[in-house]
């Protein structure tokens, strides 16, 4: 029993250095720390393959942050972050279907969240593969992403214009485009903003916004 007691206190301890090296940016060292919470005590391992499957994407190492979320999950399949988390890596790697499913899981594990209903939202809307899209539900799900964060956040409304184009709702769509652009524009956020003057060009002629395939 003190030796069970004292792994756990040395875990805790590795896992909680390694997350402070990795909010300071040094990763390398943050990763070694999560390997030997693991090695002590068994108890931490779905979390420090989480902060692990972090660490590596920190790194754009997606392969080796891919096979730890899957771990995490694995071991804890209600861990909502780690499939949120392994489904945006998926979908980095063009792997939409698969991303859905994780996205879904995440939402099923935390039905609350705006950012899960978000990401779930913007695959049914803009993926790639036909097959997998769902305007309707995208819809369902960015409008209450967007109601929940309260209206003011030109991401979600970057998602639910998107909603609304593959929808055929482009009037609806054109209007929550230039509000998601006058909100990106005033926060200096010139990517989001670059993409939204690209789409809305898309939803005044008529066009959904897709991803681009892999």
């Amino acid at each position: 029993l003190l030796s069970e007691q004292y792994d756990a206190r040395t875990a805790e301890a590795h896992y909680n250095l390694g997350n402070a090296l990795f909010q300071k940016g040094q990763i390398d060292d943050a990763v070694a720390q999560y390997r030997k919470a693991v090695e002590v005590n068994s108890d931490y391992t779905a979390e420090a393959h989480y902060n692990l499957g972090n660490a590596f994407l920190r790194k754009e190492q997606l392969d080796e942050a891919i096979a730890h979320y899957q771990k995490a999950v694995e071991l804890r399949p209600e861990h909502a972050n780690a499939h949120n988390n392994l489904g945006n890596v998926l979908r980095q790697k063009g792997l939409p279907k698969e991303a859905i499913l994780h996205f879904r899981k995440a939402l099923m594990n935390d039905p609350g969240s705006v950012l899960f209903q978000n990401n779930l939202a913007w695959m049914l809307a803009t993926c790639s593969d036909p097959s997998l899209r769902d305007g309707a539900k995208a819809v369902e799900l960015a409008e209450r992403a967007n109601q929940l964060s309260g209206g003011d956040n030109p991401n979600f409304l970057h998602t639910l214009a998107a909603a609304y184009g593959e929808s055929r709702r482009f009037s609806e769509a054109i209007a929550t485009a230039q509000r998601g652009l006058e909100l990106a524009d005033a926060q200096g956020n010139i990517a989001l903003a670059e993409s939204l003057k690209r789409e809305l060009v898309l939803y005044q002629t008529g066009m959904p916004y897709h991803e681009p395939i892999e």
